[in-house]
């Protein structure tokens, strides 16, 4: 092999590179589109749950109500105050029920703030609210309670429906 052939084979060589490197970053930008873009990893997202249990005293019920978010996005999230909050609402279940009927919650009988010591949420974070409510004891109740969390401009609900004699939530009992 003499240098003029060696010469053409090194400029083939870095031809070649050079195909193999834009090549390289084409698919390397169509994969930072596609994940940042359609993948939506950039975006909010949050796992919200509750949870609740009752406490009963003389003629009064407290709920101890848990509100848990995490942030399973990869950015941290800014909560918006206005908007988030627990809903509570009660029904009397009737003592002459004969058929199945779907409950009508109505008003909610309170809204709370929650997580207003977070005024945001880091990547992979885990968050948790406590409050305390009591309420008249009244037979035969059951509540629910609706969580919102609100962050740009998306809101995220979590319900759940406590049942006094149970003690527990569903979500405890299915665990």
């Amino acid at each position: 092999m003499d240098a003029q052939d060696f010469k053409c084979l090194v400029e083939i060589v870095g031809l070649i590179e050079s195909i193999f490197t834009i090549l390289a970053v084409i698919i390397g930008g169509l994969w930072v589109y596609y994940n940042f873009f359609q993948g939506r990893i950039y975006r909010p997202r949050f796992d919200i749950h509750l949870a609740g249990k009752f406490f009963e005293q003389n003629d009064c019920i407290n709920i101890q109500v848990t509100s848990i978010l995490k942030n399973v996005g990869l950015s941290k999230v800014n909560i918006t105050r206005e908007g988030t909050a627990i809903c509570a609402y009660s029904y009397q279940v009737p003592d002459d029920v004969t058929d199945i009927e779907k409950v009508y919650w109505g008003e909610p009988i309170g809204a709370f703030p929650v997580f207003e010591n977070h005024r945001w949420v880091e990547s992979r974070e885990t968050i948790e609210d406590n409050i305390l409510l009591s309420v008249k004891k009244e037979n035969n109740q059951v509540f629910r309670f609706q969580l919102r969390v609100v962050a740009r401009k998306i809101s995220w609900t979590s319900d759940e429906i406590l049942f006094p004699k149970a003690r527990t939530s569903l979500k405890e009992i299915k665990s």
